[in-house]
């Protein structure tokens, strides 16, 4: 996945979207930084000028395509966005689509005025 110099030894990879981008430090064994499939010529999402964001791993999802698959709490593409939401008080639930017990409109007081509602996904 290169070309050795008669010189130094030393190895000279690819890095074009037909020979594939190879890493160097394993004398072209391996997918250089951002790259990812069987040739090599898949390139990753970037964001932030990092693979990921830093924050997935990126996969080859075809032959033709690559993508991010994102940590925990992490979306988007480059998985450069945050999928933690945060409720309004008294709202709770994926989506923040329900109202704590005892409430029938936003404006009532959680367990009919005599307790709390945590907010959050569960809304105990």
């Amino acid at each position: 996945h290169g070309v050795c110099s008669s010189t130094t030894g030393l190895c000279s990879c690819y890095a074009n979207s037909t020979a594939g981008t190879w890493e160097s430090s394993t004398d072209c064994k391996t997918c250089a930084a951002g790259y990812v499939g069987s040739g090599c010529t898949l390139s990753c999402p970037i964001a932030e000028g990092l693979v990921c964001s830093d924050q997935g791993k990126c996969v080859a999802l075809s032959s033709v395509t690559a993508k991010c698959v994102c940590d925990t709490n992490w979306c988007g593409a480059a998985c450069n966005e945050s999928c933690i939401i945060i409720c309004p008080r008294n709202i709770w639930g994926q989506n923040c689509s329900n109202l704590c017990a005892g409430m029938k409109t936003s404006s009532d007081k959680p367990c009919s005025g005599h307790g709390t509602c945590d907010e959050g996904s569960s809304g105990t």
